[in-house]
């Protein structure tokens, strides 16, 4: 997903500001290993077309209260995740969060929401990695995984590549076809980030869901020397 707008908030006084509350309902949410997937919010929100769409790529044209807000709200929900985190632990599960692309876009002074949600989490609270959307917003995955070490336990294995979907790029690249580097990032995640769980993620292709399936799983294999 490449912007916060596609989903809407209600900007009714008594509800959460529109830009938290998009925030809120498009970033933040929290996924647990084992299968319990929740998200949390900070209050009620309902959605309404008719109301105001902030794109991800005009943050900077907002001003510095609206990208504060961001800022804020980032801090506030890591806060919430990493309570989250304490109170699964002595049940054996473990939080995480998945990113999207809006994550890695820079806010003012260049930090971003995943840089915040990592420093404001503990080690044990997990970063999901989802590669295609780490490669579309142009932020390194090599240095991103070698920054946090043994809390990459889960990877998305999504391949992504410039052009519009029209012409089966961007998510539409089967994997191994984008410009994901992925022995590099299957080196770093293995020596030093910790994973436990490769999921194979694909958005559509020009092949059946299937075929999809099959194609994929043949470039895996043959990529680990097990084909």
């Amino acid at each position: 997903m490449d912007s916060v707008g596609n989903i809407l908030a209600d900007r009714q006084a008594d509800r959460v500001p529109w830009a938290s509350a998009t925030l809120l309902a498009l970033v933040l949410h929290a996924s647990v290993l084992g299968g319990l997937i929740f998200s949390m919010f900070a209050k009620p929100m309902k959605y309404a077309a008719q109301n105001v769409v902030t794109a991800a790529g005009e943050l900077k044209d907002m001003g510095p209260k609206f990208v504060n807000s961001f800022k804020d709200q980032a801090l506030c929900i890591s806060g919430q995740l990493a309570a989250a985190s304490e109170q699964l632990k002595p049940h054996g599960l473990l939080a995480g969060f998945h990113n999207h692309k809006i994550e890695w876009l820079p806010l003012a002074g260049g930090q971003r929401i995943m840089d915040i949600l990592a420093a404001n989490t503990p080690p044990e609270f997990v970063l999901q990695f989802d590669v295609g959307t780490c490669l579309e917003a142009g932020a390194d995955p090599i240095a991103w995984i070698k920054a946090h070490p043994g809390r990459i336990r889960s990877v998305h294995l999504k391949d992504w590549a410039p052009g519009p979907e029209a012409q089966e790029k961007g998510y539409r690249v089967l994997f191994g076809e984008g410009v994901a580097p992925w022995k590099q990032i299957l080196d770093a995640v293995e020596s030093v980030g910790g994973v436990e769980f490769y999921l194979m993620e694909q958005e559509g292709s020009r092949f059946s869901e299937l075929e999809t399936a099959q194609r994929c799983l043949a470039t895996w294999r043959k990529m680990r020397g097990t084909a």
